[in-house]
């Protein structure tokens, strides 16, 4: 089934399952790396070569922060398939069934913040972006997501339980 997901981090996933999977972030790797490998670099030479502890310490900081979101944006994935979506992590997994799904639906946080697709058993939408638990999954948007998402859903319902 084509979906129109070339190019943003969507790949079939090694599952025998079947389904897809998607990094957080919507932007693409290379992008991200193009802008933070530079700037970490960069700091990275301020942390050892700096005599100020000031700047060694906000240095240290801006070099912390880019590995944090590098590995949120691109080592968590979201992957979907015939039972449901798992949030996965190099430290955890969160699962959530079709069946135990309520909503499926975009928002955005902010004003001019980037757009977000959440899965949720709750009545209501995240509080946040950072708001993933054991009921909540969410990741950037990006064309197609949500629509890819739903299908999913879908044809879950219509498929016979597995005996």
């Amino acid at each position: 089934m084509e979906t129109g997901l070339k190019n943003i981090g969507v790949r079939q996933s090694d599952d025998p399952t079947g389904g897809q999977s998607w990094p957080v972030f919507s932007t693409p790797l290379r992008y991200f790396l193009w802008v933070f490998v530079p700037v970490a670099l960069l700091m990275g030479g301020l942390m050892v070569f700096s005599t100020r502890t000031g700047i060694r310490v906000s240095a240290g900081i801006v070099v912390g922060c880019s590995l944090y979101a590098g590995c949120r944006g691109y080592l968590c994935r979201v992957h979907v398939d015939a039972h449901g979506a798992a949030y996965r992590t190099p430290w955890r997994s969160v699962r959530l069934d079709w069946d135990a799904v309520r909503l499926i639906g975009r928002y955005a946080p902010g004003p001019g913040a980037a757009s977000y697709v959440f899965i949720t058993s709750r009545e209501s939408p995240p509080a946040g972006r950072w708001d993933v638990d054991e009921q909540t999954i969410q990741l950037q948007d990006r064309p197609g997501l949500l629509e890819s998402l739903e299908a999913a859903r879908r044809a879950a319902a219509k498929s016979p339980p597995d005996a």
